[in-house]
């Protein structure tokens, strides 16, 4: 199993423990076992699940889970306003997109 973190770990606002950060595909998991609430666990919540326990045995990459588990906590109003924890951990959208326009004209 390989636990590897996420490219920026989520803030959740959650109503039982108060506000929790969740950094990787294990304590993604956990939030969505222990925490979650019991009315938002449909199709977004299974497939953050599913996606999370892929990351976990290595047929995933940490920013899919992350992408899938910010969309379930969208989806059940768990996510705070600002998904990233500080601008010092994330990265820039500049610097993102300059990363995007790289990759897609490495095909070329």
């Amino acid at each position: 199993m390989s636990d590897i973190q996420f490219p920026v770990p989520v803030r959740l606002r959650l109503s039982s423990t108060g506000e929790r950060v969740v950094a990787n595909s294990w304590e993604a998991l956990e939030c969505l076992r222990d925490q979650w609430p019991e009315g938002a666990r449909g199709r977004t919540y299974r497939a953050a699940y599913r996606v999370c326990r892929d990351v976990l045995d290595g047929w995933r990459q940490p920013h899919e889970a992350r992408r899938v588990f910010v969309r379930a906590a969208r989806r059940a109003g768990l996510l705070e306003d600002k998904a990233l924890i500080s601008p010092n951990n994330a990265r820039s959208k500049r610097g993102w997109r300059a990363q995007r326009a790289i990759r897609s004209t490495k095909g070329r």
